[in-house]
């Protein structure tokens, strides 16, 4: 099932990244944290809603639709006995 394997804060691109991984395959998340822009113009503006930001749980529901994907696409394997790489 997929891991935490790494998280940091990148304050160049104001994203708290998280790495998950299964195997040999890697997600990430991107939380926005430092500031969102526009997207016409591409003006800054600061968040103010950082503390309404619960990261373990977004991490929980894509860690869960990971998981889930994953095992539809075991099971599609096994059902018509194609191998898996």
């Amino acid at each position: 099932m997929f891991e935490v394997t790494e998280q940091y804060l990148d304050t160049a691109s104001g994203f708290h990244v998280i790495k998950l991984r299964h195997g040999k395959t890697e997600h990430i998340v991107q939380i926005a944290v430092g500031h969102d822009t526009c997207p016409a113009c591409g003006r800054v503006a600061p968040k103010d809603n950082l503390g309404e930001l619960d990261p373990k749980a977004m991490v929980q529901g894509v860690q869960d639709d990971m998981n889930k994907s994953l095992q539809a696409q075991l099971a599609y394997a096994k059902k018509h006995g194609i191998p898996i790489r």
